[in-house]
């Protein structure tokens, strides 16, 4: 039997179909507070994290109790296992919607920063000649968003990662050109102004949130996946929030780009927790 709760799933034991609630809820949560290093004389100066666990141990239980007839204490060796689900988000493609400028004159030369917070942010390598219209499909190296940097492992409580779309711009001969240099311990320096600030110009931004209720609304399943879009830039480039763009005959338009991405389910993580008799 599974139960949703808001750190993940329950699986119960099939002897727990009998005998009485009350036990098994007593059973569960000296369990759960088993896992607090504290003791019932300690409880009351407990740590404000250790009060927060005791707090979502109380709502687990609220919603096993609603959400099922649980009607018998454990016998000694049974255990629910907490089943946490995991999460990645991957690069899949990207579409010219409309190019820098002019469409027939020239191309874009495109690349992409990913972040996903931590000091591993992805810079793909330059796509050039893309004109209106052109898709082109990010290399297996160059995919992974979140969590960085394989994605060989899922996240659990909230996906949020951020996007940037460059046009690189043509480099003058060395000793011409300049760059502004990364600092030290600027690990996402890249993202905010390219790999050629002020040189390589924005094409557009964004990003994305989605907390653990909306990642399973949209994968109930594991193995579930789903493609999501996201444009960047508009008909005049990229613009704070608010701007009013305008836009007329000769006017040269863009650049807007789409970006589609794969969010996926990967299988869940067991956590068991043995419950002891009292």
């Amino acid at each position: 039997m599974r139960s949703r709760s808001s750190i993940g799933f329950l699986i119960l034991p099939p002897s727990w179909r009998k005998g009485s609630g009350m036990n098994r809820v007593k059973s569960i949560l000296a369990a759960l507070m088993r896992l607090l290093p504290l003791r019932r004389e300690e409880a009351w100066v407990a740590s404000r994290s250790a009060m927060a666990f005791s707090a979502v141990a109380i709502l687990m239980l609220y919603t096993l109790v609603r959400a099922q007839d649980v009607t018998a204490a454990a016998p000694i060796g049974d255990k629910i296992t907490i089943l946490i689900p995991q999460f990645t988000a991957e690069a899949v493609s990207f579409r010219a919607i409309d190019e820098s400028g002019f469409d027939r004159p020239g191309s874009d030369e495109v690349y992409a920063v990913f972040s996903d917070g931590t000091p591993n942010d992805l810079v793909t390598r330059t796509y050039e000649d893309v004109d209106t219209g052109e898709t082109r499909t990010f290399e297996p190296q160059e995919r992974c968003i979140t969590p960085r940097p394989a994605c060989a492992h899922g996240v659990s409580e909230v996906l949020h990662f951020e996007v940037a779309f460059f046009e690189e711009d043509a480099r003058l001969p060395a000793g011409l050109s300049y760059c502004h240099g990364f600092a030290e311990g600027d690990y996402h320096a890249a993202l905010r102004g390219g790999k050629c600030e002020p040189i390589d110009d924005l094409i557009g931004r964004g990003s994305v949130f989605l907390t653990r209720e909306e990642l399973l609304r949209l994968l109930p399943r594991v193995g579930d996946s789903v493609e999501q879009k996201m444009v960047l830039g508009g008909p005049c480039g990229y613009q704070p929030p608010g701007f009013l763009c305008g836009t007329g005959w000769l006017t040269p338009t863009g650049p807007e780009y789409e970006l589609t991405y794969r969010i996926r389910r990967l299988p869940d993580v067991s956590l068991p927790l043995n419950i002891k008799p009292q």
